[in-house]
């Protein structure tokens, strides 16, 4: 129980982590569109050409690492569930289990106390049996 309690709180933690992140980065993937649509003036030099050109390709790569980032979260938010979901179901199983192995035990337990008494009752038969041998013996004794 306490490891499927600590599966859900991780679950609702990194759900509420995804968010968090997912909310304060969308903002800088609209950062690649702006770039994207920076373009040298003609009266640029070459090294402010470079540059811009350098800064477009920084901000692509860090918006596709964002964007991966997100995805990343929203992947490992999702395993987390799943995870969640399958010890529950374990959870659910081991008390099924446990639920057969006592309804086992109490027919166990019924049947042998069911088989008691007719095993009782047939020592006794033969006990009575040993006696009224011993009685026929010794009237026969007498007689002869």
């Amino acid at each position: 129980m306490e490891k499927h309690q600590l599966f859900q709180d991780n679950l609702d933690r990194s759900a509420e982590l995804a968010v968090i992140l997912s909310l304060e980065i969308k903002d800088y993937l609209a950062a690649e569109d702006i770039a994207a649509s920076l373009k040298a003036g003609t009266d640029d030099t070459p090294d402010l050409r470079f540059l811009l050109d350098n800064l477009k390709s920084y901000i692509a790569i860090a918006c596709r690492d964002i964007q991966s980032l997100s995805n990343l979260n929203f992947d490992m938010t999702d395993t987390i569930n799943l995870n969640a979901e399958l010890e529950s179901k374990s959870l659910e199983l081991t008390g099924m289990k446990l639920e057969y192995f006592e309804r086992i035990r109490e027919e166990v337990r019924s049947m042998t106390e069911a088989t008691r008494y007719p095993i009782e009752g047939s020592k006794k038969n033969i006990e009575n049996g040993k006696m009224l041998e011993s009685y026929v013996r010794s009237i026969l004794a007498e007689l002869s």
